[in-house]
C-alpha cells in the first residue's frame, strides 16, 4: 500500500516512495545538465557536445595538468532548482534539505558507484552560522547516501564578499579560505579512501577547487567533487 504525503517543494501530493510530486520532479529533471547536454569523460563537466571541448579541462593550467573531477547537477539559472536554494538558505526551510540531497545523490552514484566513498562537505561561511544559527550542508548530508566526515574548516571571516568579485579574484580569496581539521580519528585510512567534497552551490568553481586541493596537499590520495547547482 502507498501512502501519500506532501511534497516538500509545493506541498500537493507526493506518494510515500518519492520525495517529491512528480510535477516538481520533472521540472527539477528538465532543469538537470543531463536532460540537455554530454559531460567530459574526464572531469564530468557539462558541455554542449563530444565536439566542443570541454570548458573546465580547456580552462586548466596546462603546465600542472591537475583537472579534479567535478560532477554538476543541473544549472545555476533554473527557475525551479534556484528558488528552493533560496527559500533553503535563506528563508529557513530546511526540510527542503532532502529535495538538494535527492538530486546530489545522483552525483554521487556516479562518481562512486560502489557506495565506499564518503563525503566531505564544505562548511558555510561563519557570517551565514552567526545570522542563521544552522549549517545547511550539514542539514543536506544528512540525507545523502555515504557517510560523512568534517576535514575542512574554514578560515575566513567573510570580510570579502565574492558575489562582487571576478574569477581571478576569487580564486586568489579562495585559495586561503580552508584548513584542515586537526586531530581527525583515522586520519591514514581516510587518506586512502575515496572522498567526495560536496557543496549546495557552485559557481567559479573556486571554493570547490580550493577544498579539494588543500585536501589533495594533506595527502588525501582520492577525491573528487559534487554540486547541485552550477554556473557555467
Amino acid at each position: 500500500m502507498r501512502f501519500v504525503r506532501l511534497c516538500p517543494i509545493c506541498d500537493s501530493e507526493a506518494y510515500s516512495d518519492s520525495v517529491i510530486c512528480p510535477e516538481c520532479a520533472s521540472q527539477l529533471d528538465s532543469e538537470c545538465f543531463d536532460s540537455f547536454m554530454t559531460r567530459c569523460p574526464k572531469c564530468f563537466y557539462p558541455r554542449i557536445s563530444g565536439q566542443y571541448p570541454c570548458k573546465r579541462c580547456s580552462c586548466s593550467d596546462p603546465e600542472s595538468h591537475i583537472i579534479h573531477q567535478v560532477y554538476p547537477v543541473a544549472r545555476y539559472d533554473g527557475k525551479l532548482g534556484f528558488s528552493i536554494v533560496d527559500s533553503f538558505k535563506f528563508h529557513n526551510r530546511r526540510e527542503l534539505a532532502k529535495v538538494v540531497a535527492l538530486y546530489l545523490n545522483r552525483a554521487l552514484e556516479v562518481l562512486d558507484p560502489a557506495g565506499k566513498a564518503a563525503v566531505v562537505p564544505i562548511p558555510c561561511s561563519r557570517g551565514r552560522l552567526l545570522r542563521f544559527g544552522w549549517d545547511q550542508m550539514e542539514e543536506v548530508c544528512r540525507y545523502l547516501k555515504r557517510p560523512k566526515v568534517n576535514l575542512i574548516h574554514r578560515t575566513d571571516d567573510d570580510l570579502v564578499q565574492q558575489k562582487h568579485l571576478g574569477k581571478s579574484q576569487r580564486q586568489e580569496v579562495s585559495g586561503s579560505k580552508f584548513r584542515l581539521e586537526e586531530d581527525i580519528v583515522n586520519l591514514d585510512d581516510l587518506k586512502s579512501r575515496k572522498l567526495i567534497v560536496v557543496d549546495d552551490i557552485m559557481t567559479t568553481g573556486s571554493t570547490m577547487d580550493a577544498a579539494i586541493s588543500l585536501l589533495e596537499e594533506s595527502g588525501f590520495s582520492n577525491v573528487c567533487g559534487a554540486t547541485w547547482l552550477a554556473e557555467l
